[in-house]
């Protein structure tokens, strides 16, 4: 039970910090999977960095609005 409502915190979080759900509302938890968590990708070292290369398809839709966002989150936390 502790690690379901681990998992559900994390789905919350990670809606919430990608502005997933102020467009479309909460996701449940088969719509979170397939739109932000199941898409094919490989990950890559490039110039001694990790990439996550991704599908063009992919970053059309939530995924790719909601990998932007966390980006910048994570480019402003660094200055």
């Amino acid at each position: 039970m502790v690690l379901g409502l681990i998992g559900l915190n994390r789905s919350s979080w990670l809606q919430a910090l990608t502005g997933h759900d102020q467009v479309d509302g909460r996701a449940h938890g088969k719509r979170l999977r397939r739109e932000l968590l199941c898409v094919t990708a490989r990950v890559v070292r490039h110039a001694g960095c990790l990439e996550v290369r991704c599908a063009p398809g992919d970053y059309d839709g939530a995924f790719g609005a909601a990998w932007a966002a966390l980006h910048c989150l994570l480019a402003a936390a660094s200055t």
